[in-house]
């Protein structure tokens, strides 16, 4: 796993540092999960006590869609945002932000994957991807059919 650290005296002298790197695989992440991460931040050093980082996360995953099963690529921009206290840190030469990291990318990644936004998903009857082709099911004979338990919820009233 490639380290992302800052050395502290150099950020001090330069007040600022830009950081661009390409992250192969984090420790804790399938490889077949994770295909791609770059993280490009900007640490800043404000006189005295303070540090911010601040940049973006790059990330692209082999996914499934949470609703139609398809595999896919999805592509995020997580937004990184970090401040530091010197006086927080003690005596240390270097701030390692690799665990910052890795916390920012499991934060950031959403709860359902769709492979795009108008995901028709699966017909509930035949199967078929919606997506993909239309299926020739029945649905208004279902949806009479007396045998379907939602059929109570028609005469529901308020």
């Amino acid at each position: 796993m490639i380290m992302v650290k800052i050395n502290l005296e150099d950020l001090k002298n330069n007040g600022s540092i830009f950081i661009e790197k390409e992250l192969e695989n984090l420790s804790s992440i399938d490889e077949e999960f994770l295909k791609y991460l770059k993280v490009s931040f900007q640490v800043d050093f404000i006189p005295d006590d303070l540090l911010i980082s601040k940049g973006t996360l790059f990330v692209e995953l082999n996914k499934i869609c949470d609703i139609c099963l398809n595999t896919y690529i999805h592509k995020i921009n997580i937004p990184f945002y970090r401040e530091y206290f010197l006086s927080d840190l003690g005596e240390i030469a270097t701030l390692n932000l690799t665990e910052d990291i890795r916390e920012e990318f499991w934060l950031g990644l959403p709860i359902i994957y769709r492979c795009k936004y108008l995901c028709k998903g699966l017909c509930s009857i035949c199967g078929v991807n919606l997506n993909n082709q239309k299926c020739d099911c029945e649905k208004d004979n279902i949806e009479n059919n007396p045998e379907n338990p939602f059929n109570i919820l028609r005469n529901f009233k308020k």
